[in-house]
């Protein structure tokens, strides 16, 4: 059977761009997930944001009883408290209520079920948090602890009528993990979009990949479960290795 795969998805307090037809809330993911999902051969689920009360044990027992992985999506950054950091930097942009759920469904998942779970952009970086690490609130914060001057430009770069585009870099897999045992390489290009990064590493995960400046591109369990995260979007690279972590991810799903 095709597994069933769950993906989080953004939420925001209004639609913007509408005022003729105003909604109070919106939950909202972009298309290239369900459909990198869909292509690997799994089912996609959205899994929307609900209030945190709803989320109780009994909830999410019933929940991940049908799921048979989940994806964590990219979006807006982590809120730094839960990091225990009470600054927050003027880039900073957070939504606790997507915080919250999340934070609920991944802390179940890692710690009551055995599901495999998949986790890009602010998903990477949510895992780590989760596990009990933290992050760099801005790349200007990791530039100045690190470098006397940008190495490699992460975040989107605005071209002449001001539209971003993301960038791109080469990203250096380590030997012996999953992710080098998923792409069969030890480079790969990747395309890059956020401001902020792994710092210190969460509880039992390792490293298994840089970019050539020391931030940290991917993340995953120390032991055999397929727990993966990457820092780059492969939702939205058309490559066989992005397909081939999707395609690792829902095979693990079907095994059950």
């Amino acid at each position: 059977m095709n597994p069933l795969i769950a993906i989080s998805s953004s939420w925001a307090p209004e639609r913007k761009g509408r005022p003729e037809f105003p909604d109070p809330e919106i939950d909202y993911l972009k298309c290239q997930y369900s459909h990198k999902i869909a292509n690997a051969g799994g089912i996609p689920i959205i899994v929307p944001n609900l209030e945190v009360s709803f989320l109780d044990d009994n909830y999410l027992k019933n929940l991940f009883a049908r799921l048979d992985g989940l994806l964590l999506s990219g979006g807006i950054d982590i809120d730094p408290a839960f990091y225990g950091d009470d600054k927050i930097h003027p880039d900073t942009k957070v939504s606790r209520r997507r915080d919250d759920v999340e934070m609920a469904i991944l802390r179940f998942a890692l710690f009551e079920t055995k599901i495999p779970i998949f986790a890009i952009c602010r998903g990477h970086q949510l895992l780590n948090v989760v596990c009990g690490g933290n992050l760099w609130q801005d790349i200007t914060m990791f530039w100045k602890e690190n470098f006397s001057r940008v190495i490699i430009e992460h975040r989107r770069i605005s071209d002449e009528s001001g539209i971003k585009h993301r960038v791109w870099h080469k990203v250096k897999i380590f030997e012996n993990t999953r992710l080098a045992e998923i792409i069969g390489k030890d480079e790969i290009v990747v395309n890059s979009s956020h401001h902020q990064f792994v710092k210190e590493i969460g509880k039992g995960l390792v490293v298994s990949a840089r970019s050539p400046d020391g931030a940290v591109e991917a993340l995953e369990m120390k032991d055999n479960r397929f727990i993966l995260s990457v820092q780059w979007h492969p939702e939205a690279m058309v490559d066989e290795d992005s397909d081939r972590l999707f395609e690792a991810f829902v095979r693990e799903a079907a095994k059950g």
